[in-house]
């Protein structure tokens, strides 16, 4: 059993105090662990719905199996923390996310990239701001290496080919442009791909990008005529239909680490960072 404490930042109801400030945990066992008296609050035992006062603090006791199963820790170091995300969860938006739950073990945790909610894969948290600081630079020095799986709604022309893009992010409408020429305020974007396999709606690829611009993969192969399966953004609704699929077929599956000489976290280099194939989920 894990016990977690809360102090209640306003007052309310029991179970509504601790879905708000527990949002990793199901409902349903917050529910069986108020009614097998597993809560505490002021220092005493109860199986109701009380409310509790401003201030009021809160102990819970729970079992492994009461935390939703949405990412697993899939290598971690002194340095830093990768997990592996299921679609569906924030990397750091909104009120439940990894960052959010991650912090409740490493207080200085943060996000080195960040993945969209409904791609699957790996994302690299940093446990301290010097960490931080060197991650992110080795991003923008292209360093670090990232590889995805992607199955697309159509055939590419050709079995490998390497796209130089200029995207614009559109805030407001949470979009990105493609531009084949630079134009002003855009990012030069690089993406590489490889063919794998045909598949029943089009084709399995091996996708590759250093840096990451948002959306850069969706973004970029539909631009260049192969849109993602399943993405709503950017696909093919026909296809999307077609296949049943309702969320984008994407999944970043490795990361090599290619650190200067001088760099601390150059260890790195040497350790294999993957999912097995068996194990991609897109």
């Amino acid at each position: 059993m894990k016990k977690c404490t809360i102090t209640a930042k306003t007052s309310g109801r029991l179970l509504k105090i601790l879905s708000e400030n527990l949002p990793e945990i199901k409902y349903a066992s917050l529910s069986s662990a108020l009614r097998k008296k597993d809560v505490i609050v002021d220092g005493n035992r109860t199986n109701e719905n009380i409310t509790v006062s401003t201030g009021g603090k809160i102990e819970i006791f729970l079992p492994e199996s009461a935390y939703k199963t949405d990412f697993s820790v899939f290598y971690e170091d002194k340095n830093i923390l990768i997990v592996n995300k299921n679609k569906g969860i924030e990397i750091c938006d909104g009120n439940y996310n990894i960052a959010n739950i991650l912090r409740r073990s490493y207080s200085e945790i943060k996000p080195v990239h960040r993945l969209d909610r409904n791609t699957s894969g790996l994302c690299v948290f940093a446990k301290n701001a010097d960490v931080l600081a060197a991650l992110i630079d080795a991003l923008r020095n292209k360093e670090i290496r990232k590889f995805y799986r992607t199955e697309t709604a159509s055939l590419p022309p050709s079995d490998c080919e390497t796209f130089v893009d200029y995207m614009i992010k559109n805030a407001a409408k949470s979009r990105v442009k493609v531009y084949s020429s630079p134009v002003l305020g855009s990012v030069k974007t690089v993406t590489k791909y490889k063919f794998l396999y045909p598949t029943r709606y089009g084709a399995m690829l091996d996708v590759e990008i250093t840096g990451g611009f948002t959306h850069q993969i969706r973004a970029s192969l539909a631009y260049h005529g192969m849109p993602i399966l399943g993405d709503g953004k950017y696909g093919d609704n026909s296809a999307n239909k077609k296949s049943g699929y309702r969320y984008q077929r994407l999944c970043a599956y490795k990361l090599v680490f290619c650190l200067s000489d001088n760099s601390p976290l150059r260890y790195l280099n040497n350790i294999k960072i993957a999912v097995k194939d068996e194990d991609i989920k897109l």
